[in-house]
């Protein structure tokens, strides 16, 4: 991260990238409030260089989602995988898109730990079932 700061500046895409990775890192090994520090200076950079529908937001806000849901913040991680999904789709990604089928499957899995959201949580979880179906198991039959 330091020697990209210094190559390409503070604010470039490539050292967002670098710090959305090592909060990846951070979340491999459960360090949770370190991973959603690194998550949130990569998706203020991504903000400032990409539109709204640009992929590398989704991927920030899910990291986000997840990251918050492991230390027990849902309505949190909600709010990031609701964001993470809508960036999606307005970036015009296919329904059946793994991407969307992974947004899917992180509202569902948030949804059931809020109870009070039961409805969207089967909804999307079906969704994401039939997505991978469709993309997986189908191809593979074939």
């Amino acid at each position: 991260i330091r020697i990209g700061k210094e190559c390409l500046g503070n604010d470039h895409p490539d050292v967002a990238a670098y710090l959305h990775n090592c909060g990846i890192i951070f979340q491999e090994q459960g360090k949770w409030k370190k991973a959603i520090k690194y998550h949130q200076k990569a998706l203020v950079i991504f903000r400032s260089k990409y539109k709204d529908d640009h992929p590398a937001l989704a991927k920030c806000h899910s990291a986000l989602g997840r990251a918050h849901q492991e230390m027990g913040h849902p309505k949190e991680a909600l709010k990031h995988y609701q964001e993470a999904f809508n960036i999606r789709k307005k970036g015009n990604l296919d329904p059946e898109h793994p991407d969307m089928a992974g947004s899917l499957y992180d509202l569902g899995s948030i949804c059931s730990i809020l109870v009070r959201f039961r409805p969207i949580f089967e909804k999307s979880f079906v969704r994401a079932v039939i997505i991978v179906i469709l993309l997986y198991v189908a191809k593979w039959l074939l």
